[in-house]
């Protein structure tokens, strides 16, 4: 039945989908609930997916391998927590789970999230991670959540298009305050579905590792949102973290009613140490498998002995992390260290007397890892400094790429060896022992992942940490000065062996240039250039930065680009492309000449360049000794240009890029 083109029709008691393109106008009846679609009703959930911490949900690749929890065991703790997740009588509409690092927090959360996704019965999930600048923070926490409501198979016919409207209809809703967002994104759609209904619907929504969330206020901020809403939103929150003094004080505050249950994981101190028993003998009997050939005829079935498994499990101290770890440990080594031997380093190894860490053996362990990782000189601290230290996605992929990977790729093997100027191969080298505390992709440019937070807070504390301390994390400031002589490097390397380097788009009027012929090549500005222009001032002077300008050839860039540039024209043909430059909700249609983006990145560069030869004092000089100026550079550059040009190469073009570069020059 064909509807297009008709309005203010009515479905009752059922859901419709309009096809894209109809152009129809309608209203939906789902009982007694009444939306309202426009065409394009998907334009608002698509602005809403750019928002999302994909990373954060409980079945995201960037997570992979999941923590989970062993068949067989917290069978008493997911037995509790799935009566009240599963109870439609329940008192409070939140619960919070809290327990000490390690103890397996993590696990249980992915456990009952699996659980209720193949029920039906999960409606959002949220795994915060400090060592992931993606979900590391509350920004992109509403956003999250409210997509997964609109997107949720049983949800989505009553809150899609009530969220879609409300972001159709206010621009600029990402950067409302966190409590507008989540009244708007979430309370209010969730208001608008018929009360009845939720009996039947996915409301459990599966908060993990607030304490990961590095901001203080925002995690109270958090709390109180929930706290605030709980009284009328019908979803139900299972929340996970430590039990961090501002979160005990929150949930214990009078004004969160009704009281939300609480579970500390620290009471099923029996319950758990039998896991962690049964964990370690079904981890040793696939180990003795997997390594029978080091293992002589008698070990085969015995090895180790239940007096070792019972001292495990005693310096476990309800920590299932130091379980894993010490498994991943013994079962990574290399011959000739074989399991046997790499139990035995754990055994002998000696608490310190007095340790003030609060985790004194799982604190040993990683000490003695890292002692027989097989190295233990600066460079393998540089590496986890850099490892442990998050960095701003949006500050740095902007001015900065690392040969074109994304901002998560300053994390992996191979942007450790240009930031730190490694041999090929050595980071993969200096982390070959760490496998049991580090996720180390196969790849080089996955990005190196902590596997529990807790060695990260090793790491950085210097009591706990003694030799092993990696110092503060990186700031911005100094993520910047390892990245600056990279970037140049980079640059060098490219101009020489491809003749060409692709860039970010130039930007007119503070806004990117989009270029809607050509979707596979940048256009190009040299922002690395414009950053350092930008921020000079803040820029600490240092060898690095010296020694990259000065094995720079600038006349050999400025050469490339223009090339680049011409090739590209001549490939267009003599219609000049259409630039787009989008502000706010309109789209302007620049009709430019294409050598306007050239003009751009000659300017930009002019104006850093003279910058950093003043400010590093790096001097350039002609065949016979003189100074060489700017102005000398980039006319090298365009006869160098024009010797390397097409045969074919138009007057035109040669006529207009002396008039950029004549209009360019004039004002150095």
């Amino acid at each position: 039945m064909s509807f297009k083109g008709n309005r203010n029709f009515q479905v009752n008691h059922s859901v419709l989908n309009d096809s894209s393109g109809t152009g129809n106008t309608f209203s939906t009846h789902v009982g007694d609930n009444y939306h309202q679609h426009f065409p394009g009703t998907e334009s608002g959930l698509s602005s809403l997916s750019t928002w999302v911490a994909f990373s954060a949900l409980h079945d995201a690749k960037a997570r992979y391998p999941q923590p989970n929890v062993l068949h067989g065991t917290r069978e008493e703790i997911i037995g509790k927590l799935s009566s009240w997740c599963e109870d439609d009588s329940k008192s409070s509409r939140v619960y919070w789970v809290n327990g000490a690092a390690g103890v397996g927090k993590s696990a249980i959360a992915q456990a009952l999230s699996e659980k209720y996704t193949q029920t039906g019965q999960l409606a959002a999930a949220f795994f915060f991670s400090r060592n992931d600048s993606s979900r590391d923070k509350l920004d992109p926490f509403v956003a999250t959540i409210a997509h997964q409501l609109a997107t949720c198979k049983a949800l989505k016919p009553l809150i899609a298009p009530p969220i879609d409207h409300v972001i159709r209809s206010t621009p600029g809703i990402q950067e409302k305050n966190w409590e507008d967002q989540f009244r708007m994104l979430i309370q209010e759609p969730c208001a608008q579905v018929d009360p009845r209904y939720w009996a039947q619907l996915p409301r459990l929504v599966i908060i993990d590792g607030v304490d990961e969330c590095i901001d203080m206020d925002s995690q109270k901020r958090l709390l109180r949102m929930i706290q605030n809403a709980t009284p009328t939103l019908p979803l139900d929150f299972l929340i996970f973290s430590r039990p961090e003094l501002h979160i005990c004080d929150t949930f214990s505050l009078e004004s969160f009613t009704p009281n939300p249950s609480r579970l500390a994981l620290g009471d099923f101190a029996e319950s758990v140490r039998a896991d962690i028993k049964r964990y370690l003998c079904h981890e040793f009997a696939r180990i003795r498998k997997e390594h029978r050939h080091t293992l002589d005829i008698s070990s085969q079935a015995s090895w180790p002995d239940d007096s070792v498994i019972d001292q495990l499990v005693s310096k476990s101290t309800g920590q299932f992390i130091f379980a894993t770890t010490t498994t991943k440990y013994i079962d990574t080594g290399k011959l000739p260290v074989t399991p046997v031997l790499r139990l035995d380093v754990i055994l002998r190894a000696k608490r310190v007397a007095n340790s003030p860490s609060p985790y004194p053996d799982l604190d040993l362990l990683y000490s003695q890892i890292l002692k027989y990782c097989g190295y233990e000189g600066r460079k393998l601290l540089e590496i986890l400094r850099l490892i442990v230290s998050p960095f701003d996605e949006e500050t740095l992929q902007r001015p900065f790429r690392l040969g074109g990977l994304p901002p998560a790729s300053l994390q992996s093997l191979w942007a450790l060896e240009q930031l730190l100027e490694l041999s090929q191969g050595e980071a993969a080298a200096l982390l070959s022992g760490l496998h049991s505390i580090l996720a180390v992709s196969t790849s080089k440019t996955q990005k190196i992942v902590v596997l529990h937070a807790s060695f990260s807070e090793f790491l950085l504390d210097a009591q706990r940490a003694d030799v092993y301390y990696v110092g503060t994390k990186l700031s911005s400031q100094e993520w910047f000065q390892l990245l600056i002589p990279c970037q140049i490097q980079i640059l060098s390397r490219y101009c020489v062996e491809h003749n060409h380097w692709s860039m970010q788009s130039p930007r007119i009027h503070s806004r990117p240039i989009i270029d809607a012929r050509i979707d596979s090549v940048d256009l190009g500005s040299l922002n690395v250039w414009k950053y350092l222009d930008d921020n000079w001032a803040s820029i600490a002077v240092n060898d690095r930065i010296t020694t990259a300008l000065n094995v720079f050839e600038p006349h050999l860039y400025l050469t490339t680009i223009l090339h680049w540039r011409y090739e590209l024209l001549h490939r267009l043909g003599s219609r000049p492309p259409i630039f787009n430059v989008e502000k706010g909700l309109e789209t302007y249609a620049y009709h430019r000449d294409y050598l306007l983006a050239v003009e751009l990145q000659i300017g930009m560069f002019r104006d850093a360049y003279r910058m950093l030869l003043e400010v590093f004092s790096v001097v350039y000089f002609e065949g016979d000794g003189r100074p060489m100026t700017v102005f000398r550079h980039l006319i090298n550059a365009l006869v160098a240009a024009f010797r390397i040009s097409s045969p074919g190469a138009r007057l035109s073009f040669a006529v207009s890029m002396c008039h950029s570069l004549v209009r360019t020059l004039a004002t150095i």
